[in-house]
């Protein structure tokens, strides 16, 4: 009985005080699709369309990342518009190519009567299949 008695005095003061800190501070959630607002992030089309015309035109895969900013520089730098933070290649053989991605997170100055929900970075891999011209993405978590 003492142990219900002692839950439920300090459910009742944590009521109290949360509800003061949200009149007082607000509350601002993030959204509640966050999953796939995530599942959605991959790179541009036109980062993509360069890869494979990068392979076409050289015959292989860019053996770093300043290759492919030598290839096509604006179409490099797009993907910063884009939410990117960086990328970086990956492993790579005759026929694939991957390349790694981090994004800003999703969603931005969330919180709860002042205290900060933060987003995290959404990392990302990306497949290039030159012989098939597949291109896959998946997140991928350290």
């Amino acid at each position: 009985m003492g142990n219900k008695l002692f839950n439920l005095i300090l459910f009742f003061l944590l009521a109290v005080t949360s509800s003061s800190c949200l009149e007082k501070f607000g509350a601002q959630l993030p959204p509640l699709n966050t999953r796939r607002l995530k599942k959605k992030v991959s790179p541009p089309v036109d980062f993509n369309l360069m890869v494979f015309s990068y392979k076409k035109k050289h015959g292989f895969w860019p053996k770093s990342e300043i290759d492919l900013m030598s290839f096509d520089r604006l179409t490099v730098n797009k993907i910063y518009d884009f939410g990117f933070n960086s990328w970086s290649l990956g492993n790579f053989s005759e026929d694939t190519l991957y390349i790694h991605f981090i994004h800003r997170p999703v969603f931005q100055n969330a919180h709860i009567g002042g205290v900060p929900i933060p987003g995290r970075e959404v990392k990302i891999r990306t497949l290039y299949v030159s012989s098939k011209g597949i291109i896959k993405t998946e997140r991928f978590k350290d």
